[in-house]
């Protein structure tokens, strides 16, 4: 018997692959067909980022509320475990980069000059981004930037004679008075003391602040971490500062 194009025998085909065991599997095979063009379908439609905008949105709102007893504001955009804003660890940052780049600076001026006149501006500006500085770290709330800001201030207290002898001296708020008239009829050879070798107080305070920078660095990662539309927020980037100390 045929019927249109299809004959007894592939009628009788057709209808007995209902009782074969294959059939079961080609079975299997259409519903995970289905069920990967339904998840397909739904990541195209917006759904798969409708649910994690609302995931994070949930957890920011938590987070607040734990750490506070009440709600807030639920546009909060990020979550964050650090404990200085993103601002102040920028300009923790910044300050300890430029000072550090000031003290190399400095470092290797000083071993090759000939006379204190030849220092006196890269000294200026190491006491000016040193006293920057120390506003910059002393916003800080993190316990290991504040502890490299003690560590920075015990070196240049530990070196103050030293320092006095020409023309640096340190004043109450910590800061450092440069005196140009003293410093430029100071001795080159106690610049040298100060300003050059491993473990010179210059060398010191460049070890110090490029740890400072590294810990504000951990802290902004900590500070940018997953926002609540699902995306990873990170803008530190870890240098290469302690290279040149060794």
């Amino acid at each position: 018997m045929n019927v249109g194009s299809w004959n007894s025998d592939s009628i009788g085909m057709l209808f007995s692959s209902v009782g074969n065991r294959n059939s079961v599997t080609n079975t299997n095979s259409l519903y995970s067909m289905t069920s990967l063009l339904s998840d397909y379908s739904s990541i195209k439609s917006g759904a798969y980022g409708k649910l994690i905008k609302a995931y994070y949105a949930k957890q920011a709102e938590d987070d607040s509320s734990t750490s506070t007893g009440k709600t807030t504001d639920k546009t909060s955009t990020s979550t964050s475990t650090a404990e200085d804003s993103t601002k102040v660890l920028s300009s923790v940052q910044t300050a300890a980069k430029a000072l550090y780049d000031t003290s190399e600076a400095l470092r290797e001026e000083t071993r090759s000059a000939d006379n204190m006149d030849e220092l006196y501006e890269s000294v200026s500006t190491y006491v000016a981004d040193y006293n920057k500085t120390i506003d910059a770290a002393g916003s800080s709330n993190t316990d290991t930037i504040k502890s490299n800001l003690k560590d920075m201030i015990f070196a240049t207290s530990t070196n103050s004679k030293l320092l006095s002898n020409i023309g640096i001296t340190v004043g109450e708020d910590d800061k450092l008075i440069l005196d140009e008239e003293k410093f430029k009829a100071a001795s080159l050879s106690s610049a040298k003391t100060l300003f050059t070798g491993a473990g010179s107080y210059v060398y010191d305070v460049a070890l110090e602040v490029a740890m400072m920078n590294s810990n504000a660095e951990y802290q902004a990662s900590k500070a940018n971490t997953y926002s609540t539309d699902g995306s990873y927020s990170n803008n530190f980037t870890i240098g290469d500062m302690f290279d040149s100390l060794f």
